[in-house]
């Protein structure tokens, strides 16, 4: 008998597979001993945080939304009043007013817990996880491949990885690869069983680009090295240090929605403004990616990769 149904196991999530990673004994006693963790008051906490989070992104009333984590706490914890606990409630409020004014220029999201599930190669049952909330400009049911990065370009002139996984897997020119931190690139070369993998850092790349609490838009190239730049921004769109820059789907080979990277530097002293964009990917530190095999859904998105 298959050992997921022997036990009765129909998926994995993300927060399992990195238990069983960190501690397989612990994976073992949880999962399949049936063992029950105890929050105590700091997950409680975190748990109220979040509950008055989630009010306010849909109702935007701070007041209230401190109130229901309050509340919610109190039935966590059910009326216990130790010193421990009542520290973790008197950080309820300050922590979730920290929380509000960082995300006070996030739009209302258009629903919650999101389903995303993967098969990974060699396994007999999905991992799946929830994606807390949906924005309408956020692509995130996409259709993907695990791939291991096998070997790199020796010259900074072309920035490119090879990965494992090619045309024989249904891999083919112009698809996305990502990480979990966002875009990594896009297939440019594939062959039977490998495929040659353009990263967007390569100064002949590029995405089209949306800043997400302005939606000022522009297209983000890569330079040769660690950074990037978004050019074509008009000199009239708010765009400041610290703003987000995710794709805007409009290249027809990245799905919407997913993160660039982060404003760090704008030069405002030429006609055209500079802007530089610290990656949200790590290149130096990949090991494995995810191709999209799945197009995107953009229609009226160009067909090649190459920079405007």
């Amino acid at each position: 008998m298959d050992p997921f149904e022997r036990h009765g196991i129909r998926h994995l999530s993300p927060s399992s597979l990195n238990l069983y990673a960190v501690n397989p004994c612990l994976w073992v006693g949880k999962y399949l001993g049936g063992w029950k963790d105890d929050m105590g008051p700091a997950g409680h906490r975190g748990s109220a945080i979040e509950s008055g989070l989630d009010y306010w992104l849909f109702q935007r009333d701070a007041k209230t939304a401190e109130v229901k984590a309050l509340a919610h706490y109190a039935e966590l914890t059910q009326g216990q009043a130790d010193d421990e606990y009542e520290a973790e409630r008197a950080n309820i409020g300050p922590m979730l007013s920290q929380a509000i004014t960082a995300l006070k220029d996030a739009p209302t999201p258009v629903g919650r817990q999101l389903k995303v599930e993967h098969w990974a190669n060699g396994c007999e049952v999905p991992i799946i996880g929830y994606v807390d909330y949906l924005w309408e400009d956020h692509g995130l049911d996409l259709k993907t491949t695990a791939a291991e990065i096998i070997g790199a370009a020796s010259t900074p002139d072309f920035r490119t990885v090879t990965i494992d996984k090619g045309s024989q897997e249904g891999l083919a020119v112009d698809m996305a690869v990502i990480a979990p931190a966002g875009i990594v690139g896009r297939v440019v070369i594939p062959s039977q069983r490998a495929s040659k993998v353009q990263l967007l850092i390569d100064r002949n790349a590029a995405a089209g680009a949306i800043v997400a609490r302005s939606r000022a838009q522009g297209v983000v190239v890569g330079t040769g090295e660690t950074r990037l730049r978004m050019d074509y921004v008009s000199t009239s769109s708010d765009v400041v240090v610290g703003d987000t820059v995710v794709t805007s789907g409009v290249d027809g080979i990245y799905p919407k929605g997913l993160v660039i990277g982060r404003v760090d530097n704008i030069d405002k002293t030429s006609g055209a403004w500079q802007i530089g964009i610290v990656p949200a990917v790590d290149f130096s530190s990949l090991e494995q990616v995810l191709v999209v095999l799945a197009p995107t859904s953009t229609s009226d998105a160009p067909q090649q990769g190459a920079r405007p």
